[in-house]
């Protein structure tokens, strides 16, 4: 042998040899027919795929669509009650600040006629006889025509003191005008 010489196999070119190799060619001809089949079986495979696809996305577009017709008048509800809340909110809010008004002007009403006395030596507890002492105390020493319509104790009795403040309220009125409210 030689050594430049790379060993081949020789190749047989008889007839029935390249016939044999030749048999084997139609196969793979066949071959590409089913493959192209295959190919064109994939194809409708994925157009139907892409099909039944579509008609899910359809379905959940209008599922969507549905859901937000269904939420768009609970949002509306939502909104009005919320309006409503808010309008309500500013008539208490005006109710509650008219009312605190009224109290105060009730409080400065009622502050207003009412008189502390003391150094006064009273020894009963008679709302009436305590009404009576002070109207004329009152009309005797400040020449006022009033009529008092509560009188009561400020503190605690004591055997120490002398004499208890009194605070009472009283009324104003007129000779000529009638005293109506009691």
């Amino acid at each position: 042998m030689n050594n430049n010489k790379i060993n081949k196999p020789d190749h047989d070119s008889s007839p029935e040899t390249e016939q044999k190799l030749f048999r084997g060619g139609t196969q793979v001809g066949r071959t590409q027919l089913k493959q192209e089949k295959t190919e064109e079986q994939n194809m409708e495979e994925i157009k139907q795929i892409l099909l039944e696809f579509s008609r899910e996305v359809k379905e959940m577009r209008n599922d969507i669509n549905q859901n937000n017709k269904e939420m768009k008048s609970p949002r509306e509800d939502v909104k009005t009650m919320q309006v409503n809340w808010a309008k309500e909110k500013l008539d208490l809010e005006e109710k509650i600040t008219k009312t605190e008004e009224k109290i105060e002007k009730l409080e400065k009403d009622k502050i207003r006629n009412n008189l502390i006395v003391t150094g006064m030596r009273m020894e009963t507890e008679d709302e009436e006889l305590l009404r009576n002492t002070m109207e004329k105390m009152i009309n005797k020493e400040l020449s006022l025509n009033v009529k008092v319509k509560k009188v009561y104790k400020i503190g605690p009795d004591s055997k120490f003191i002398h004499s208890m403040p009194f605070k009472f309220m009283f009324m104003l009125f007129n000779q000529h005008q009638e005293f109506s409210q009691f």
